[in-house]
C-alpha cells in the first residue's frame, strides 16, 4: 500500500501501531528512497562502508523532526530526508569535526537551502526526462531539426546539415516540427504540470 505524505506524517505522530509500523517500513525499506539516498551519498563520494550508518543517523533524524512537527512541508518527505542525508554527510566529512551528533543537526531553518536545491535538480531532471521522451516521438528528423534549431543554428546551416535542397524545406520542416511539439507538450500530464508550475 502507497502511502501519501499526509497519511505518512499522520502515521509517524500517532500511537496507531499498524499506521506507524507501515510509516517506518517506508523509511526503511522503500526502494525509490534507497535509491535516491545512495545515488546522492555516492556523489558526494561517502564510503560504502558509512552508508548504512548515514542512513541510520537520518532516520532517527527524519523520526524526531516529524513527531516534533519540524517538517515544514516546504518540499516532499523524500527531499526532506535527502536533505537529512546530505546534512549528515556533509557535517561526517566535514575537515576536523568528530562524526555528526544527530540532535545538534540543523533540520529546519538551514535545511531549506538544501531542500530548495534537491527539489530544483529533481525537477530539472524530470523536465530532461519528459523532454527526451517527447523528442522520442517526434522521431529522428524533426528531434534533429528542433536540436539545430534550438541551439541557434541560421536556416542555410539546418538545411545543409539535413540534406534539404531548400532553406525552405528546412524552414517547413522546423515549423511542423515545432507544431507536433507543441501538441506532444498539451497531451503530456506531466509536462503540463510542469509548465504550470513554473508560470
Amino acid at each position: 500500500m502507497t502511502l501519501t505524505d499526509e497519511q505518512l506524517i499522520n502515521a509517524l505522530r500517532k500511537s496507531d501501531a499498524e499506521g506507524r509500523r507501515a510509516a517506518l517500513q517506508w523509511l526503511c525499506y522503500d526502494s525509490t528512497l534507497l535509491e535516491m539516498a545512495r545515488s546522492v551519498l555516492l556523489r558526494m563520494n561517502a564510503r560504502e562502508a558509512d552508508f548504512e550508518d548515514i542512513l541510520q543517523e537520518a532516520r532517527i533524524a527524519f523520526l524526531r523532526a516529524i513527531e516534533c512537527g519540524r517538517f515544514e512541508r516546504r518540499s516532499s518527505l523524500r527531499t526532506f530526508y535527502i536533505g537529512i542525508c546530505r546534512n549528515i554527510m556533509l557535517k561526517r566529512y566535514a575537515p576536523g569535526t568528530e562524526p555528526a551528533d544527530i540532535s545538534e543537526l540543523p533540520l529546519s531553518g538551514s535545511d531549506a537551502g538544501v531542500e530548495q536545491r534537491i527539489v530544483l535538480r529533481e525537477e530539472r531532471e524530470e523536465r530532461e526526462r519528459i523532454l527526451q521522451h517527447l523528442f522520442q516521438q517526434l522521431g529522428e528528423k524533426c528531434a534533429e531539426a528542433l536540436s539545430l534549431y534550438n541551439r541557434g543554428f541560421p536556416m542555410d546551416r539546418i538545411s545543409a546539415d539535413m540534406g534539404y535542397g531548400q532553406v525552405q524545406s528546412a524552414k517547413n520542416v522546423v515549423h511542423k516540427c515545432r507544431e507536433r511539439f507543441r501538441v506532444l507538450l498539451t497531451q503530456n500530464e506531466a509536462a503540463v504540470k510542469i509548465i504550470k508550475s513554473r508560470s
